[in-house]
């Protein structure tokens, strides 16, 4: 009885795959990398959405604080040691990482140029409305967020305790002050007044400060 022969169509299919399973192998890598590649960048996305509108550089546009202290302060300007108290008494209350606020100026000075040119009677109402008057920015790198809108919304008026000392207007230090500060943030420039331009009346040497 006649047989016939075994068919090479089934043979040939496997050789086939055979010869191409090193370039079915190097694909199924490649989309396996492109998936991982994918995945990664996917979850950055948001990361990059968060911090979009935050400056590229290391510090935030510079913005203005008016400080109502809770007792009558002496117009001068506050040394070094007062301002890291400040820095660190705005990074605990506002829950930031230590070095995340940068006081530039601080100056302690009648909010009121009218009320300095009122009389010699007027002087203990003048000098009881005195505030500290400071120019800050964020540091960037340490905290991100703090370059967001969102995040500067949040903080236009606060309250805090700190310890400080004042160099009058005659170069005198003077303190040390324990004050609790009313805070209130503007995110638009605002005139500060300086010590330069107060009377010399707000405070009166005696004749026995001479010599």
């Amino acid at each position: 009885m006649y047989s016939p022969p075994p068919s090479s169509t089934g043979t040939s299919r496997r050789n086939i795959f055979i010869a191409n399973a090193p370039i079915l192998a190097i694909c199924g890598l490649f989309f396996i990398f492109f998936i991982i590649a994918a995945t990664i960048v996917l979850a950055l996305i948001p990361l990059y959405l968060e911090t979009k509108d935050a400056p590229s550089v290391g510090r935030s546009p510079t913005y203005y604080a008016t400080m109502e202290p809770g007792e009558t302060l002496p117009e001068g300007t506050l040394d070094a040691q007062s301002i890291k108290n400040l820095n660190d008494a705005l990074d605990t209350t506002l829950n930031l990482q230590k070095g995340s606020v940068n006081i530039i100026t601080a100056t302690v000075a009648a909010g009121s140029k009218k009320r300095k040119r009122r009389a010699l009677t007027r002087k203990r109402q003048r000098r009881a409305t005195t505030k500290l008057f400071c120019t800050f920015n964020f540091n960037i790198k340490v905290c991100p967020r703090c370059g967001r809108q969102g995040f500067l919304k949040t903080i236009t008026r606060i309250t805090i305790a700190v310890r400080i000392w004042i160099i009058d207007i005659y170069g005198i230090l003077r303190g040390p002050f324990s004050v609790t500060f009313t805070i209130t943030i503007s995110y638009i420039e605002i005139p500060i007044p300086t010590t330069s331009a107060l009377p010399v009346t707000t405070v009166t040497p005696t004749p026995k400060l001479v010599g």
